[in-house]
């Protein structure tokens, strides 16, 4: 139990000081600060930010006992969270401009320990980022101390890779995950197996993560705060690692964690089996590409066409393949970093109508772009269609209707993930959903009008309640919206299977899936009469997104990691109706 206060005390953005070290960010817009207060934080938040402030104060607060145990160090003051409203919003701050060798000479006080976050669209990524970030605070202050002084000293003496710090924290947010296993399966294969110490970025943190999972696995959680513990006293983490687990060397240790994930890769790769694309395309490398806004890609309704999204050389580009021609024309690019911020934009969502007509939606300066192109295939494609969506703060998927009039956006709304109906022709938006569970992957069901087919943590199937961060399921499940705004109802299609179910094609009789259930995220089919679910792909390496022609379903485009790289592939031939076995 923790107690939670509200404080309506007004502050210009000058908290800490706007000219922090000199350095600056272009701004198009004033943050007045407020405060939550808690046991344990202080969450500061603008306008439009109440909600999701009382939301990030009971995350934090909820996790703070666990992270502590974890770690085996509590904080002597209380963490200040600056919390912005969105990613883009968070890019024109200046709070985060000063470094902590910069701070030499200024009289920064570390113990005032303070991390900015924006909200990410969804309550699931957002908690997990939230976990992450306020883990790798305490580990910086457990291992370097809680006042400038301090930690100046302690970076002369204490030296650490960059998967020790980031890989811990990685590791509290998220333990294990598909995705893990799946980067480790892809190393070992490709025989890339660095020493951790050389690597940097996303590869030190994922590679990380798996070593703070494999201790946690073979030796228990509690040698985690061991090994930390440690390493403030002696100051160097292999001896630590060693002298903790009782290994003979540092370079035992390694071998022993090669040689654990090797044996859960050889399990993979002896129950499932290689994807043999008849066509395929390189994204972008894994430590260069965040792997939720690699790409996007989709196949048109006559299963000609392949339009896929991605970021290219400071570009967005969103292009139409050929499968017959072999031809692959781009239809839209444009910037990838906003004008007033060097945050990178989101690669555009793409969607298909009945009548080839292609929608993509582009973020500009916090503005949601709608595009919709027809003659796709020909050396002229034009723009049919131009409207800017308002009242959204940030779109995270959207499918297009069959008969090229309405969106169906899974989108944010003042911290708040809901679905939402958008009109083509007038750019108008009607919620479908309005409660804090997050709903996310909307379908247009195949023939049935306005029904939508989404996955959601909602614990009932009734619209009407709210509820609170203690109701939000850990769990994503299937359910159908009848389209109509007002409805007080979903339906619970799927329960109990897997933790992450994202749909991605629905007919009145089966709904085709992603799914972790087994561990790496195949395809599975959903009988809709009997709720019967059949296994229609074994792909040893995860699917990251999928999609099927809507008339045929005869073909499958799809994206995941191949050789540290994100690949787009596509499969002439597909059978959906497949019913495969798998451990």
């Amino acid at each position: 139990m923790f107690v939670l206060l509200f404080s309506c005390d007004l502050m210009a953005q000058r908290y800490p000081s706007q000219e922090v070290f000199g350095k600056n960010r272009v701004q198009y817009r004033l943050f007045d600060w407020k405060i939550y207060r808690t046991s344990n934080f202080e969450i500061y938040f603008y306008q439009n930010g109440n909600n999701l402030a009382r939301l990030t104060a009971q995350l934090a607060e909820s996790e703070f006992d666990r992270i502590s145990d974890i770690l085996g160090y509590v904080p002597y003051n209380r963490v200040k969270v600056f919390l912005y409203n969105s990613p883009e919003e968070l890019a024109q701050s200046n709070m985060g401009l000063a470094t902590f060798r910069e701070a030499q000479g200024n009289d920064f006080d570390l113990s005032e320990s303070r991390l900015e976050i924006a909200f990410t669209g969804n309550q699931a990524s957002f908690k997990k980022k939230l976990v992450g970030e306020i883990s790798r605070l305490f580990v910086y202050e457990m291992l370097y101390g809680g006042n400038l002084k301090d930690a100046l000293q302690s970076s002369l003496l204490l030296t650490l890779p960059d998967w020790f710090m980031s890989g811990v924290a990685a590791y509290i947010s998220e333990g294990w995950s598909p995705e893990l296993n799946d980067y480790m399966k892809d190393l070992i294969q490709n025989n890339g197996v660095k020493r951790p110490a050389l690597l940097s970025g996303k590869e030190a943190t994922i590679v990380g993560q798996s070593i703070w999972n494999y201790i946690a696995v073979r030796y228990g959680k509690d040698n985690i705060s061991n090994i930390l513990n440690l390493t403030r006293i002696i100051r160097t983490e292999q001896n630590s690692i060693t002298s903790t687990l009782g290994v003979p060397s540092f370079n035992r240790f390694l071998r022993d964690w090669r040689s654990f994930y090797t044996d859960v890769s050889k399990t993979i790769t002896d129950n499932y089996r290689n994807t043999e694309p008849d066509w395929k395309y390189r994204v972008g490398s894994f430590n260069d590409i965040d792997q939720h806004n690699a790409a996007n890609v989709r196949i048109s309704p006559d299963g000609k066409l392949v339009a896929f999204s991605e970021l290219h050389r400071g570009s967005y580009r969103v292009s139409v393949y050929n499968p017959e021609t072999g031809r692959k024309k781009v239809i839209r690019q444009g910037s990838v970093w906003t004008e007033v911020s060097q945050r990178q934009k989101p690669v555009p969502l793409i969607g298909w109508s009945r009548n080839n007509l292609l929608a993509i939606l582009t973020e500009d300066s916090g503005k949601q772009n709608l595009h919709v192109y027809e003659k796709t295939d020909t050396k002229r494609p034009a723009l049919k269609t131009k409207r800017v969506i308002r009242g959204l703060d940030q779109i995270v998927d959207m499918d297009f209707s069959e008969d090229g009039t309405t969106l169906v956006v899974s989108a944010d709304k003042a911290g708040q993930n809901d679905l939402f109906l958008v009109s083509v022709s007038r750019a108008s938006v009607i919620p479908l959903t309005a409660d804090l569970f997050d709903d996310l992957s909307p379908r247009f069901v195949s023939g049935a009008s306005r029904k939508v087919v989404f996955a959601s943590n909602r614990p009932t199937d009734t619209l009407s309640v709210k509820g609170d961060y203690k109701t939000i399921g850990g769990a994503f499940s299937l359910f159908e919206h009848p389209g109509a705004p007002r409805s007080a109802r979903v339906t619970r299609l799927s329960d109990d299977f897997g933790t992450f179910n994202v749909p991605v094609y629905a007919t009145e009789t089966s709904v085709l899936f992603l799914s972790d259930a087994k561990g790496v995220n195949n395809l599975f089919r959903l009988n809709r009469a009997d709720g019967s679910i059949a296994q229609t792909t074994n792909f040893s390496s995860s699917l990251r997104t999928a999609s099927v022609p809507a008339r045929a379903q005869n073909a499958l485009a799809y994206l995941q990691l191949d050789k540290g790289h994100y690949m787009l592939g596509y499969q002439k031939q597909f059978n959906v109706s497949a019913s495969l076995s798998s451990p």
